[in-house]
């Protein structure tokens, strides 16, 4: 009778722990508005997943899209079990026609990245920085955006009062690849 009672007792406390799942695979690059944003960094997959540890959601923190005049914005967050990583895709000028391929900016402030060793923050504005984003779908009518993009991000510096780096030996230069985004204009989650 006791091994009945262990078994039930181990069932409920495996079942309990829940255990939460890193995504191991990119969206599909599609072209019809999926409200989705992949990439991998440093032989990681990044897509946005806000779980709510605490039982309330943050609005907005998992994925936001926006678009004014002429640029649009791309920001997306990961957050599992307290630790958060941030993305943003910022393109000045877009094109009413595509396919098109433009420069950027891409900012990752990932100083509690699930992946990155030893934290960090980076930057395509920092020299030696290189982004490359092809726009290929504009849809008006639908009002979403789909394209792809690549970036080598430079680090940038985080000091304490002293002035010391507080990442230092997280890496000077990260390369994001197979970036995508199928997202509807003016979007939240």
């Amino acid at each position: 009778m006791r091994i009945h009672y262990f078994i039930i007792l181990l069932a409920l406390a495996l079942n309990s722990c829940k255990k939460e799942k890193l995504i191991t695979s990119l969206p599909e690059a599609t072209e019809v508005g999926q409200n989705t944003v992949g990439f991998i960094v440093e032989e990681k997959v990044w897509v946005p997943k806000w779980n709510d540890d605490y039982g309330w959601g943050e609005s907005c923190e998992e994925l936001t899209v926006s678009l004014v005049n002429d640029y649009i914005e791309i920001s997306g967050g990961i957050k599992i079990h307290g630790k958060r990583s941030y993305f943003l895709l910022h393109v000045d000028s877009m094109s009413k026609t595509t396919p098109f391929t433009t420069i950027g900016t891409i900012y990752f402030d990932d100083p509690h990245a699930l992946f990155i060793k030893n934290g960090g923050s980076y930057s395509s504005l920092r020299p030696g920085s290189t982004v490359s984003i092809t726009m290929t779908k504009i849809d008006s009518v639908n009002k979403f955006v789909s394209g792809k993009f690549e970036a080598r991000l430079a680090k940038e510096m985080i000091t304490n009062i002293d002035m010391q780096d507080l990442y230092p030996n997280s890496p000077d230069f990260i390369t994001i690849t197979s970036g995508r985004f199928d997202v509807h204009y003016n979007y939240c989650r």
